[in-house]
């Protein structure tokens, strides 16, 4: 007879299994649930162990970054001012951070820890050329220190685990930015806070998936023994041993096993099915999201998708998420950071970003005009009110009511052409298709840099000829630089010539002028002749602008009297900026420019009769140079392919990007104008 089942459920229970009895089993037990609470539990168990946290919280860093942050002028015509020392200390707020990383942690302390904490770390009087620096310390080394009436927190101290003692600061060089928390109101609350037990579910929902599949799917087993059998307990070790060994893991699954007569195996374990775990992997995601304001199908749910499509889903995501992080890095910019960079333009600038630029956002041009235009029509805006709105000049008589104007001067029947519009956004999709891969490129090339420097600056070079020992390996690093541009501009370039060449082809409805087989012979050809007139003078800014990087930050560590090991850790921070801001500023330009000239001699390989039109930007950003006719600028000319654009500055380009003709850099980085090309008749 068997054990009674309730007899065998208390033995399952008994701690001291093993010790006195007939039976052997493990313990069983819960623990409590506990809610992730800091910033360091949320990191560990959220971000960085959860799929369901890393996904929505990576598009809103990811976002966050893309956004083109500049100085304007303050008032209604808002204009930009390319020069303004802010524009440094956004390149880079500390020696340690770029732009991009520094707004990716602001936004990590928020949203893991619900709080940031940033200190000006001087220099306490502005000084030319010298734009500050900005540190983000850990939210749970923070501690507001209240304070009276009149000022509610006192100071802040600040204490890592390996100190003694915290270090105090004044709330003058503190900027604590937090998101609500109603029981302490001097330290916010993390919005992930509320769904630490949906984060926990979920990750213990996967854990419970992986160690079923590494049993392969062999749940928890009881081995029932008939009362009396006189089995010892290393005779028991042996019979566990023997069944793990033949029946548990993956490669030992629907094995079958047989027993002696009387034994039996019970499975104690609930069914997955019954405990829903895969309901509960995707409704972890779920409640991510909704703490973060960010829609499922953004973090790549689409089953929970709350939004009819895409686009309207992307929108909502920068309008309730994304842009509510930037409306706190405004702030932050312009009340702690540039009162202390410049401040006499307090109140005269403003630091924001673009959001022209943000294409989630933009709205069909030709949507905007036709609403616009019906206004205009009914008398509930002025004419010139509508054509300032689409970007048309004002025009005589554009100052009264429609109907006492000539509709036919201040309105057009029709919206502008949109097919140029169109074509540079196309344009534009492809080349940003390939900045990543490219700015990789040019990341490992720094990254193989800064290992000839260290390796060059040993503990047996003299301190005072680090610079120049320094300056030395840069320099000679200079033929591995060009084959790094050839190496973008063989990529980036060729997708560009293949594309233009076969359209221009199916437009004209010609035969191939070139063999397909030939084509890449062309190319080739073609991209080397360039390169080898300009990469020089590229490598060459490149090497400058390192050499003056680098010398300029080991002189500081000279003048700190720091040793041969703490260089060589200045140099790894200054390189981690170049990877992380530096190299996509070069893949851009660069892409952009092999784009322009692939574009342009697959167009010449065609041997058509064409003209080359110099394609303006269509969004806020062009620069005044490079905008259309009718405001000053090259965009819209035509000329023959095989002449040059001459610019309002008398800057001579065959391309936009292009270097060969000796257009200032002002002309070339961050151009992202194109080209478009006409049959001649």
């Amino acid at each position: 007879m068997g054990i009674p089942i309730v007899e065998r459920v208390k033995a399952f229970f008994d701690p001291f299994a093993g010790i006195r009895g007939d039976s052997q089993f493990i313990e069983v037990g819960t623990s409590p649930l506990r809610p992730h609470n800091t910033f360091e539990e949320l990191y560990t168990e959220g971000y960085a162990r959860s799929s369901d946290v890393y996904r929505p919280v990576s598009e809103i860093l990811g976002a966050l970054v893309a956004l083109d942050w500049n100085v304007y002028t303050v008032g209604e015509d808002r204009q930009q001012i390319p020069a303004h020392p802010m524009e440094a200390w956004l390149d880079q707020p500390n020696p340690v951070k770029g732009w991009s990383g520094f707004v990716s942690d602001y936004a990590l302390h928020l949203i893991l820890g619900g709080n940031v904490y940033a200190l000006w770390a001087g220099p306490t009087v502005p000084t030319p050329g010298v734009p500050g620096e900005v540190w983000l310390l850990r939210p749970d080394h923070v501690k507001p220190i209240p304070g009276g009436r009149r000022s509610p927190i006192a100071r802040y101290d600040y204490k890592t685990p390996a100190m003694e003692e915290p270090t105090p600061y004044p709330v003058t060089v503190i900027y604590h930015d937090s998101f609500p928390n109603p029981i302490d109101p001097l330290v916010g609350m993390s919005p992930l806070q509320a769904v630490s037990a949906e984060i926990d579910q979920g990750n213990d929902a996967r854990t419970f998936n992986v160690t079923l599949l590494r049993h392969g799917g062999m749940p928890n087993l009881v081995l029932n023994i008939p009362k009396g059998a006189a089995v010892k307990d290393d005779q028991k070790s042996r019979m566990r041993s023997q069944i793990e060994r033949r029946f548990a893991g993956p490669t030992k699954s629907a094995g079958v096993m047989i027993l002696d007569e009387g034994k039996t195996i019970d499975d104690p374990t609930k069914n997955p099915r019954d405990l829903q775990w895969t309901r509960a992997c995707e409704m972890s995601l779920v409640a991510v999201c909704g703490a973060l304001n960010v829609p499922p199908e953004i973090a790549g749910d689409h089953q929970h998708a709350t939004y009819s499509n895409y686009q309207e889903a992307r929108k909502s995501f920068y309008t309730e998420c994304v842009l509510t992080y930037a409306t706190r890095l405004a702030r932050f910019l312009n009340e702690f950071v540039l009162p202390r960079v410049a401040p006499g333009d307090v109140g005269r600038v403003v630091v924001d970003y673009d959001r022209d630029a943000i294409d989630a956002l933009q709205e069909e041009r030709d949507s905007v005009w036709r609403r616009w235009q019906a206004a205009a029509e009914a008398g509930l805006v002025l004419p010139n009110e509508f054509r300032e709105e689409v970007g048309l000049e004002p025009m005589p008589g554009g100052n009264v009511p429609l109907a006492q104007a000539q509709p036919a001067q201040v309105l057009s029947a029709q919206p502008p052409d949109t097919t140029r519009a169109t074509h540079w956004r196309a344009i534009e999709d492809t080349r940003a298709s390939w900045y990543d891969a490219q700015a990789d490129e040019v990341s490992g090339a720094f990254r193989r840099e800064l290992r000839k420097l260290k390796a060059a600056l040993n503990d047996n070079t003299p301190v005072a000829h680090a610079a120049d020992v320094a300056e030395t390996v840069v320099l000679d690093g200079r033929p591995a630089w060009t084959d790094t541009l050839g190496t973008v501009w063989r990529a980036a370039g060729k997708g560009a010539f293949t594309q233009a060449y076969d359209d221009l082809l199916v437009g004209a409805k010609s035969t191939r002028a070139v063999p397909e087989a030939a084509l890449d012979d062309v190319w080739a050809q073609s991209v080397e002749t360039y390169l080898s007139s300009t990469a020089a003078d590229k490598v060459e800014g490149i090497a400058g602008t390192t050499v003056s990087d680098v010398r300029r930050v080991l002189a500081e560590g000279v003048s700190e009297g720091e040793g041969m090991g703490a260089l060589r850790d200045r140099l790894t921070g200054l390189y981690e900026t170049f990877s992380d801001t530096r190299a996509m500023r070069i893949a851009r330009t660069e892409v952009h420019s092999a784009a322009s000239f692939g574009s342009q001699e697959g167009a010449k390989a065609t041997e058509l009769v064409l003209e080359k039109e110099w394609l303006e930007t269509h969004d806020a950003r062009t620069r005044d140079t490079h905008k259309s006719q009718a405001q000053g600028g090259i965009g819209g000319t035509r000329v023959p392919m095989r002449e040059n654009y001459i610019l309002p500055n008398g800057s001579a380009m065959a391309f936009p990007g292009d270097s060969a003709q000796g257009a200032p850099a002002a002309e070339i980085v961050n151009c992202r104008c194109a080209e478009l090309y006409h049959k001649v008749k």
